[in-house]
């Protein structure tokens, strides 16, 4: 990577998650679908993209999208 990659790897990892501007004034939703996010990638469901988690297996877009409904829905229900 070059010096103008690492510079933006960097900021990037200095910058507030982008959830804390999509979703302002929501803190409590947005906390929810983080972690309905956070609870997919721990069970190794990824898209192509994101390459595979050790054990885990890699589904298509709207696969992972219903993944992460499906975990939206447990933590609501708590």
């Amino acid at each position: 990577m070059g010096r103008r990659g690492s510079r933006l790897t960097h900021a990037a990892a200095a910058s507030p998650p982008p959830l804390r501007y999509a979703i302002l004034n929501l803190g409590p939703d947005a906390n929810t679908l983080e972690s309905a996010v956070e609870d997919v990638l721990a069970r190794g469901i990824r898209t192509a993209d994101l390459g595979p988690a050790e054990g885990g297996r890699t589904v298509s877009t709207g696969a992972m999208g219903d993944a992460i409904v499906e975990a939206l829905e447990r933590f609501q229900a708590k």
